[in-house]
């Protein structure tokens, strides 16, 4: 969801660099096209750290087997 400082960057449709903040920098943040469903409302923030996804639930599937192989595909996916 946007914020104030995200209205300024709508507003200026770039990332704004004369604005003084006390704090934390800002981490980098991009607008979708002004085409997509939810430009005015939401966008894209870069994690200020490394996420490392676990897939819970059953084990990865098995490669070899023939009627698993489209869910071990879609597990492998999942982590890149």
């Amino acid at each position: 969801k946007m914020t104030v400082f995200d209205n300024t960057l709508l507003e200026c449709n770039s990332t704004p660099t004369s604005l003084r903040r006390r704090g934390r920098p800002p981490s980098d943040r991009w607008l979708f096209q002004s085409t997509h469903p939810q430009y005015l409302s939401h966008l894209i923030i870069r994690r200020s750290f490394r996420v490392v996804p676990v897939l819970v639930g059953p084990s990865i599937p098995r490669r070899e087997r023939e009627d698993t192989t489209e869910r071990y595909a879609r597990a492998i996916l999942t982590l890149f």
